[in-house]
């Protein structure tokens, strides 16, 4: 449709044959988004959708009430100031009273450019909400009605938290807007990505808890340069200068590398100025411009010990510095720590002196009884509920139901009411048969959120450890329409494969062999050449194996870092299938000049 509507010689004569019949579903929302992009820029003579069968549509997507329609009556909204009023009336009132809150503001944004007062009242109302507010003051401008907006919309510490709620609400981050948000420190600094002073603020947000199971996501991002959240780094729980740090390197593309041979770094670990280290592990390394004036072009980091105590070692010359894990945050991603130290370098910052009082207290984790009574709910909900409940729980793939059941399994042991492997059998076999109930355009995506998962897994392997894996198979033929992809032919071949089901085991096996770029690097493959040999096709068997090896030599001669752990991690497994497989095989990878190892070089 793009291609259409930028500037297309036939694109009217297009839109008009397309206006009847309206294309179908999607194809039909992203007819409407070119028209109504081409009317808002005043070179559309009729609307496509300005006709009885486009009102029916319009009509239609204002009224759904499934979630995922939403933005169908988002786009739906759009076109309104561009039909004939004897529609767009009923059409707006109905835009003015949807459940969405976007399509409300677009509602006001259409009533608003028809001239209406109403429209230009609710649109001066959703500047002053934090969580709407730059998108109305954005229509406002495009209006040129910006004589509209309040004086206390332009309040510079109002405007950083209405920044940060609209890009927190973006699908791709949140997908939602915040419940709270606190700015945790502003200040105005000279920022080197900008090249300037720049005004910067630290916002704290809090969205709650939506089901019940966990607590509610807490984090900070910064505002005034890139507006962006690393989310689950904590930074909520840093000083604000580690914070600033933090953004600063990776606005400047700071971007540490892994290090491949630590020997080369020795020379740097002879000049650390502080107590000895042990237990040392040179694993990251940061390259740093000359424009930027650091110092050095190299600063490298080291898990370690000293004193006894877990940490990091930063290897900056005379400047590198211990960072001890008490006072980072739980789990600190190493390229963290990294980031605070040549962040606060470059942006002129002291040494932190307290890290730890930034630490919050870690939530209590819920009580085993309080997991099963909130899971229980939920579990009945899929069951009884309304359907957009039911959907919203089977569909999300924000629901608990898949992602804590082994939580709620694990607690419904706790409290006696019967063992870990029965309920995780009890909650899938729930699901699977409230997932049947669904209308049948809901139910493959709701097949999917099943997997593939960790979850999955436990779930099949708990089938077999109470004596009911003669009902994987069903499960199989269930769920393989709608897994049908890589990660779904391993999972569901590898569950056949452990439940004795070679013929459909190694069916799905071929199908990832046929369809994955990368087949040699996957488990699969030893246990479909473990099914041929079982087959007395051991030719097949051995041609199979030997392929991968030799692929994964060849790969593995261009892997660097962590990579090359991999490549022989994947490396054994096969050597090993062979290994078991042929008597002789240790002599036979010999001749064919296939080493013990990938670190081996031939």
């Amino acid at each position: 449709m793009a291609a259409i509507s930028d500037g297309h010689p036939q694109r009217d004569l297009i839109y008009r044959s397309l206006a009847n019949p309206i294309p179908p579903e999607f194809i039909g929302v992203s007819f409407l988004d070119s028209a109504n992009r081409i009317a808002i820029e005043g070179d559309l003579e009729v609307h496509p959708f300005d006709t009885d069968q486009g009102y029916a549509q319009l009509r239609a997507w204002l009224t759904s009430r499934d979630p995922d329609e939403f933005s169908y009556a988002h786009s739906a909204t759009a076109s309104l100031p561009f039909l004939d009023h004897s529609a767009r009336n009923e059409l707006l009132g109905l835009a003015r009273e949807h459940a969405d809150t976007g399509v409300r503001i677009e509602a006001a944004w259409a009533s608003a450019k028809l001239g209406q007062e109403i429209g230009l009242q609710m649109l001066r109302d959703y500047c002053l909400d934090i969580n709407h507010s730059a998108t109305a003051i954005r229509y406002l401008t495009e209006l040129e009605r910006e004589d509209v907006v309040p004086q206390e919309a332009g309040n510079p510490e109002f405007q950083a938290k209405a920044e940060f709620a609209n890009w927190l609400a973006h699908p791709n981050e949140l997908g939602r807007p915040p419940d709270e948000l606190e700015v945790l420190d502003h200040r105005t600094i000279y920022w080197p990505s900008a090249g300037e002073e720049t005004s910067l603020w630290l916002i704290k947000y809090r969205l709650a808890d939506f089901w019940g199971l966990e607590a509610d996501d807490v984090d900070c991002g910064l505002v005034g340069s890139a507006t962006w959240c690393f989310f689950r780094y904590k930074m909520h729980q840093r000083p604000p200068e580690d914070c600033y740090a933090i953004h600063c390197c990776w606005e400047l593309n700071l971007e540490e590398s892994e290090v491949d041979g630590a020997a080369e770094y020795e020379a740097m670990l002879k000049q650390w100025p502080h107590d000895p280290l042990t237990n040392v592990d040179v694993s990251r390394v940061v390259e740093i411009p000359p424009e930027l004036k650091y110092g050095r072009r190299l600063v490298a980091i080291a898990s370690a010990k000293m004193n006894n105590e877990e940490g990091w070692a930063v290897l900056d010359s005379g400047d590198s510095l211990w960072y001890p894990a008490s006072v980072m945050p739980e789990d600190e991603y190493i390229g963290a720590v990294l980031k605070v130290h040549v962040g606060r370098k470059l942006l002129g910052f002291a040494t932190a002196k307290n890290r730890k009082r930034n630490l919050e207290h870690v939530p209590e984790p819920l009580s085993p009884g309080s997991i099963v009574k909130a899971y229980d709910k939920l579990l009945s909900e899929c069951v009884e509920g309304t359907l957009d409940r039911r959907k919203a729980l089977l569909e999300d793939w924000r629901s608990p139901l898949v992602t804590r059941s082994i939580d709620y399994a694990t607690a419904c042991e706790q409290v006696g009411r019967e063992s870990k492997a029965e309920s995780l059998v009890r909650v899938y076999r729930t699901l699977l048969d409230a997932i049947s109930t669904l209308p049948e355009e809901m139910q493959s995506k709701a097949y999917g959120e099943l997997g593939p998962s960790k979850q999955f897994d436990a779930f099949i392997e708990s089938m077999i450890e109470i004596g009911v894996a003669s009902d994987v198979p069903l499960i199989i033929r269930t769920l393989e329409p709608h897994w049908d992809h890589n990660s779904g032919y391993g999972t569901l071949g590898t569950t056949a494969y452990t439940c004795g089901d070679l013929e459909t085991a190694e069916r799905l096996f071929l199908k990832l062999r046929e369809s994955y770029t990368d087949w040699r690097r996957s488990q699969e493959m030893s246990l479909l050449a473990k099914i041929w040999h079982s087959q007395r096709k051991s030719n097949d068997a051995q041609e199979l194996l030997v392929d991968c090896l030799k692929g994964l030599i060849d790969e593995a001669k261009e892997a660097t870092g962590s990579d090359r752990k991999l490549f022989e991690e994947w490396y054994q497994n096969h050597r090993q299938t062979y290994l078991e497989l042929f008597a002789d095989g240790a002599d036979k990878l010999q001749e064919l000049g296939l080493p013990e190892s990938t670190f081996i070089r031939r």
